[in-house]
């Protein structure tokens, strides 16, 4: 994950993403991103399956998100598309 130093740091922005996300009132959002989230389970269609629901949030709720949130998200699906794709 070239955008984080670990899997501990990329693990940390996604739990403060989806806890900024929920403050924020998008429960929703921050629900499937978290749902999204506990399918990593070290094997590469985990990661590939939070790739999609990252993708789905954005999809779903990308005229609601603030900007920071967008790219929050958007740096965390960037992360996951390197590891999944390798590019």
């Amino acid at each position: 994950m070239a955008q984080f130093a670990s899997n501990e740091e990329f693990f940390e922005f996604v739990r403060d993403s989806i806890m900024r996300l929920h403050t924020s009132g998008r429960s929703l959002a921050a629900l499937r991103l978290s749902d999204g989230f506990r399918l990593v389970n070290g094997l590469t269609d985990g990661w590939a399956d939070f790739l999609e629901s990252v993708r789905s949030v954005q999809a779903e709720f990308d005229q609601v998100l603030l900007p920071e949130e967008r790219e929050a998200l958007e740096r965390i699906r960037a992360a996951l598309h390197t590891l999944v794709y390798g590019q």
